[in-house]
């Protein structure tokens, strides 16, 4: 048997050329739909998130609230870290017995709760914020396309595009909730692996590369190992939903002729 090369392949080796079940093709069409879906995230986040902060009238207001959220995510951040500081300074007190020093660590913790309390409260209400005011912006949009050239008719012949009501509403809401708690979040993580890094190289080199290597691991088995069937189920869920209020909706503005032809019977 020869290869592609020229050259004779031994039979030992034949086996090693054997064809593809048919679940290991399955597989790796799932896998390469899943990459390149995966792959095309961010470009398709990218072009619905430009108009808000690249050409909306509220741009600058936009980039202001998310300066300001990401300075209080690294503020909130410090105080983290010095929460580590204070509880370690008081506990390594108490097992020296250093009745100053345990007062002094006490000390520190109720400053900064102090500070704590504030900055979070601030930080959850600049977050929220945010999500409304894209959210109001978003949604107008919508609303001024679908209304625009009766699109709101045209839709009724495109079978892909189901409960537009729910896209304008809930999709708008999850879309502009979720982006700005990943985007917080983002920031947040990036603040605490910088900050914590250099404390956990202190403590072991090889505890970094095991945490390192954990969460890379972990991270990977969740979004390909589970993130299609969320995501299905997600908009299946979401899809049914819709139509379930719509029906509602219907049966309350005909009330009087589903009660008339005994319509809650059938």
């Amino acid at each position: 048997m020869k290869s592609k090369a020229g050259y004779k392949l031994d039979p030992i080796h034949k086996p090693l050329l054997r064809k593809k079940s048919i679940d290991e093709e399955e597989d790796e069409k799932d896998f390469r739909m899943v990459s390149r879906k995966f792959l095309d995230l961010f470009p398709n986040w990218a072009a619905l998130a430009k108009g808000f902060f690249c050409t909306s009238k509220m741009r600058g207001k936009a980039w202001c609230l998310v300066f300001m959220t990401c300075v209080l995510v690294l503020a909130q951040v410090l105080i983290v870290v010095g929460f580590s500081f204070a509880q370690r300074d008081y506990n390594t007190a108490l097992q020296k017995k250093d009745q100053d020093g345990f007062y002094r660590g006490i000390f520190y913790f109720i400053v900064l709760i102090l500070f704590a309390c504030p900055v979070f409260t601030l930080g959850k209400y600049v977050e929220g914020y945010v999500s409304l005011v894209w959210r109001e912006w978003m949604t107008a949009r919508y609303l001024t396309d679908y209304f625009r050239s009766r699109n709101y008719y045209h839709l009724k012949n495109f079978v892909e595009i189901d409960n537009p009501d729910q896209r304008i509403t809930e999709d708008v809401k999850n879309f502009v909730g979720t982006s700005v708690e990943i985007i917080t979040m983002l920031v947040k993580a990036t603040a605490y692996i910088g900050a914590f890094t250099g404390v956990l190289f202190s403590i072991s080199y090889n505890l970094v590369i095991f945490l390192l290597l954990y969460s890379t691991l972990g991270t990977v088995i969740a979004v390909w190992g589970f993130g299609k069937q969320l995501m299905e189920l997600k908009q299946t869920a979401l899809a049914r939903e819709a139509t379930f209020r719509f029906s509602l909706v219907r049966v309350r503005e005909n009330a009087e002729s589903v009660a008339f032809y005994n319509g809650s019977d059938r």
